[in-house]
């Protein structure tokens, strides 16, 4: 009896150190608990990103241990279970490629929109083609079950940078399908029942698949015109065959980086993924996509304030951190309210740097220059009053207006001198706040100086996943020798104006 009180003892001490650790694992922390995978960078959960290149085996499951299991299981009613229904999902479909392939006579229009093209733009498109036919033969001998399969989209919307798609704003990124409702995502909500293939993807499958979409873009300037074929709009300041073609208005360098300098459009610029030429360029206000120095990274913030802000604030204080944040007026949380007050008092108080992300969150793009001035002095009029200070630095909501000149002098005219882009996106927005995904998106760019894009707010946002991610990137980045700096250490610039 006395023995068996012992052992007790024992599991409680167990369970109690694997609550503490909820969410991490590895050596310290100990393993995942029942059904999750232990990922290369010590989190527990049951993505890819956890379950697959790097997941460590011995504090949770893999999916190598995962197949394992299941070839383990003898129970024959089990599988048949499993059969049946594998049955029925093929079934359906089946029936939805029948479908899809009615859509095809859609194409007979598209062709002849293609046949106006230049011939310098024909032999880029017919070279896509090619290797697009080659990525599908490929899936298709690697997958076995049955899958919904779109025809690739022929279009000359742009890309969405809003997470809406439409007629009014346009197709949807990478292999995202376009919801019923008009909104951009991978759910069975987005992809499935509703769904508006003109726009994205579409076709729920047991793997994933690849919708290419074709857009052919000409970019005029008074001295070069250059033709670029983009299969998908890079997020992340990158460009190249596997990140995509620059923004509009963008040069991709030699190196593969998006920008509009002398550096980007000059000697090397590879002209498929973006334009290349001389750019216009307006004295004293530029757009930065990266810090200075190689060792430093920006942490920067969007689309506050909000309520998880003070537990951001005290967790950065304690770890010796200082950040930049892009503000709204009224967005998420009115600024004009007490709580958003205190909130941006603490935030100047703890040595952040306030910035600006326009009144309404709006794509500045698509308004006019006195609404553009309006978006910028309703804001600027209260982080003004509450800190005393006057933005100089600013970051379009969506990206929207990169490089584009006519926006430059309107910012300049208002005392501005940097439109703040991103190296680095954690699409925590899109991936839930996923740790995993987001140091794979560090990873790919160490060694060179880093300026990531967080937000305070997106949709399913909790605190945990806030503090979870912040933490988790601070410490990956500090173990990796790079050193956090606010944006006007960033850049060698005055903060205020």
């Amino acid at each position: 009896m006395r023995y068996i009180k012992y052992i007790l003892a024992a599991i409680a001490l167990i369970s109690s150190a694997s609550a503490a650790n909820e969410g991490k694992c590895g050596p310290g922390f100990g393993s995942c608990s029942s059904g999750q995978c232990c990922s290369q960078y010590g989190y527990c959960g049951t993505t890819n990103d956890h379950c697959g290149t790097g997941c460590k085996p011995d504090f949770g499951l893999c999916l190598s241990t995962k197949k394992t299991t299941t070839k383990t299981v003898n129970k024959k009613t089990t599988t048949k279970a499993a059969v049946t229904k594998k049955t029925t999902t093929t079934k359906a479909a089946v029936t939805k490629k029948t479908t899809t392939k009615k859509t095809t006579t859609k194409k007979t229009t598209t062709k002849a929109a293609v046949t106006k093209k230049t011939t310098t733009t024909k032999a880029v498109v017919t070279k896509k083609t090619t290797t697009t036919k080659a990525a599908i033969t490929k899936k298709t001998t690697t997958v076995k079950p049955v899958t919904t399969t779109v025809a690739p989209v022929e279009t000359k919307l742009p890309v969405s940078t809003t997470g809406m798609c439409g007629p009014d704003d346009g197709i949807c990124p990478g292999t995202s399908c376009c919801s019923q409702y008009g909104f951009c995502g991978v759910s069975d909500a987005h992809c499935g029942k509703g769904c508006q293939s003109e726009f994205g993807r579409c076709g729920i499958t047991e793997t994933k698949t690849t919708t290419i979409i074709k857009k052919t873009t000409t970019i005029k300037n008074s001295s070069t015109t250059t033709a670029a074929n983009t299969d998908k709009i890079s997020t992340n300041g990158r460009c190249g065959a596997e990140d995509g073609s620059c923004p509009a208005g963008q040069c991709c360098s030699q190196y593969g980086y998006c920008g509009s300098t002398e550096d980007h459009c000059g000697t090397g610029c590879q002209s498929e993924f973006g334009y290349c030429g001389e750019i216009e360029t307006v004295s004293g206000f530029k757009y930065y996509s990266k810090c200075i120095a190689k060792n430093q990274w920006a942490l920067t913030f969007d689309d506050g304030p909000y309520e998880y802000d003070i537990k951001l604030l005290d967790l950065l204080k304690a770890k010796g951190v200082k950040a930049t944040f892009f503000i709204n007026g009224n967005n998420v949380m009115d600024i004009r309210t007490e709580k958003a007050k205190k909130i941006i008092q603490r935030m100047n108080k703890d040595g952040h740097i306030i910035a600006s992300h326009t009144w309404s969150h709006a794509n500045i793009e698509e308004i006019s220059k006195k609404d553009l001035i309006i978006e910028m002095t309703n804001l600027e009029k209260y982080i003004s009053e509450y800190t005393g200070k006057k933005p100089a630095f600013m970051r379009p909501p969506y990206g929207a207006g990169n490089g584009k000149l006519d926006i430059a002098k309107t910012l300049k005219s208002l005392g501005y001198t940097a439109a703040c882009m991103w190296n680095v996106d954690t699409l925590d927005w899109e991936k839930s706040g996923n740790v995993d995904y987001a140091l794979g998106e560090f990873k790919k760019n160490l060694g060179k100086p880093i300026l990531s894009l967080n937000h305070n707010y997106y949709e399913d946002i909790t605190e945990e996943r806030l503090l979870k991610l912040v933490e988790a990137e601070i410490d990956y980045m500090i173990s990796n020798g790079y050193t956090p700096v606010t944006m006007d250490e960033c850049l060698g610039l005055e903060a205020y104006q």
